[in-house]
């Protein structure tokens, strides 16, 4: 038998095959190369061959980065790009399915077989592993080139949307089980990852770690089930409230039948309270086909906002009191703009109590459907995203540095400049400019030493044992033999 290191991903993959998921991606990428056979644009990329700037076997040579057109148009959009690509050069159009199959099953395999998915450490030893994987021991220009024309053909869009299909016949079998009722929900939930880098990202709170920084947040769509259909990420905040029912624009074809069901049911969108806002309520009541429930915080909630509340009615599916309620609510950043909407305040026996809006008429659905279709969402969603962000580390971005790695060059770079420095008097005589990025680099040094000497005071007892099992690995080197 073959030893392979990350031999448990094996596993991974036979699930990805059962699954059926690489020649699911293989037959999108497949419709999209066919669509693109039929255009024009397709047709007439091959009648003239540019090769200035390339050598008798038609590479590219220094010549060719140097010339004015390449040099403007280095970092336009793709999508511009687009517009003078030459279709028929790209190994993409000629690849067959297994081809396409083991390629996406080498994407797949990145954050194992290398450090962070960093596709630069591909042709390491690690990276060999791919062979057990793909079939084929892929090496880093190979899996570059095939992501740089995934991007040209500008498949994520399209994959995104077949993800829901996908997902869709992998639990056909229980969504075909589900109990017909009267709503059918959806569940909306984000999840958020700190970046720490030094280059300008968007800003957002990271709730995890308490403070405003760099982040990635997820938007993800659940069915009934608690399971993930469709996301979508954005750099910093992500639209909430109104825009979620673009998403579902996006969507709305795929999910838009009901399996086994002969009758209209009414779908909800259950959010938590980042969709309360009045500019999100006045969105959804511009449309009929969506409903939402979501609920108010604590300091939402006044009675003076109520223009009426009903009698009390107990909750048909826990120990608590029910009461319909009609309340208005004023946007915060537009004053004056009102809203008035369905409101059900839940007055539990333990002495809390909550505020869930709603669109849903009155006469359709009671009180208790629902306070118990928003309640639901904790074991059939929120438990289950939970143990899969812990699983698959959703809160971690792959690929970016951290501040503590960038302080690991100073020392090296400090040393470097005081060798270009001279001791005059007691005094370091160099150029104004490099005397300010010296100053520069110590300033950050200092601010680093200052928070490890915080941590440490942190966890004293933590540190004495380091220094001690230290000192004693030092005493023992050179002495394994007597």
């Amino acid at each position: 038998a073959e030893h392979n290191s990350c031999g448990g991903f094996e596993l991974i993959v036979a699930l990805a095959y059962h699954l059926e998921w690489p020649q699911m991606i293989t037959n999108v990428i497949k419709e999209l190369i066919k669509s693109l056979k039929r255009t024009k644009a397709f047709r007439s990329c091959g009648d003239y061959s540019d090769k200035k700037g390339r050598d008798e076997f038609g590479r590219f040579t220094t010549e060719y980065n140097q010339r004015e057109e390449v040099r403007a148009n280095r970092f336009e959009s793709v999508s511009k790009k687009r517009l003078h690509k030459n279709w028929k050069s790209m190994n993409i159009i000629r690849d067959q399915g297994k081809t396409l199959e083991r390629k996406s099953l080498a994407i797949l395999s990145l954050p194992v077989v290398t450090t962070n998915g960093n596709i630069r450490t591909v042709d390491s030893a690690l990276g060999q592993s791919l062979r057990h994987f793909a079939g084929y021991d892929y090496k880093q220009s190979t899996i570059t080139k095939y992501l740089s024309e995934l991007k040209y053909l500008g498949i994520s869009t399209r994959l995104l949307k077949q993800l829901v299909t996908f997902w869709k016949s992998c639990w056909g079998e229980e969504i075909n089980d589900l109990k017909q009722g009267a709503l059918l929900c959806y569940y909306i939930d984000g999840n958020t990852k700190a970046v720490w880098s030094s280059k300008r990202i968007k800003q957002n709170k990271v709730t995890m770690l308490g403070k405003v920084m760099g982040c990635l947040e997820h938007v993800f769509i659940h069915d009934s089930f608690g399971h993930p259909v469709y996301f979508e990420t954005y750099s910093g905040h992500a639209p909430c409230g109104e825009y979620v029912l673009e998403l579902f624009d996006k969507i709305e074809d795929t999910i838009e039948e009901v399996p086994g069901s002969r009758t209209s049911v009414n779908r909800v969108l259950v959010m938590d309270s980042a969709g309360n806002s009045v500019k999100a309520l006045r969105a959804f009541a511009s449309q009929e086909k969506y409903h939402y429930i979501t609920p108010l915080d604590d300091n939402q909630w006044n009675e003076r906002k109520a223009l009426r509340i009903g009698r009390a009615s107990r909750y048909a599916y826990g120990k608590a009191t029910l009461r319909e309620a009609v309340i208005e609510l004023e946007d915060s950043q537009q004053k004056g703009c009102l809203i008035r909407t369905r409101a059900v305040k839940i007055e539990w026996d333990n002495g809390k109590t909550t505020v869930l809006l709603t669109s849903l008429p009155v006469g359709a659905v009671g009180a208790s459907e629902v306070v118990r279709s928003y309640f639901t969402r904790w074991p059939a969603e929120e438990l289950q995203f939970k143990s899969m962000k812990g699983v698959v580390s959703l809160n971690r971005v792959a690929g970016y540095g951290t501040h503590e790695q960038a302080v690991a060059k100073l020392i090296p770079r400090m040393r470097r400049l005081k060798a270009q420095s001279e001791i005059e008097d007691g005094k370091r005589k160099m150029a104004p400019d490099l005397m300010k990025k010296l100053e520069t680099y110590r300033k950050k040094l200092l601010t680093h030493e200052q928070e490890m000497k915080r941590i440490e005071k942190e966890r004293p007892r933590e540190f004495r044992l380091l220094r001690k099992h230290q000192r004693e690995w030092l005493r023992l080197q050179g002495k394994e033999t007597v």
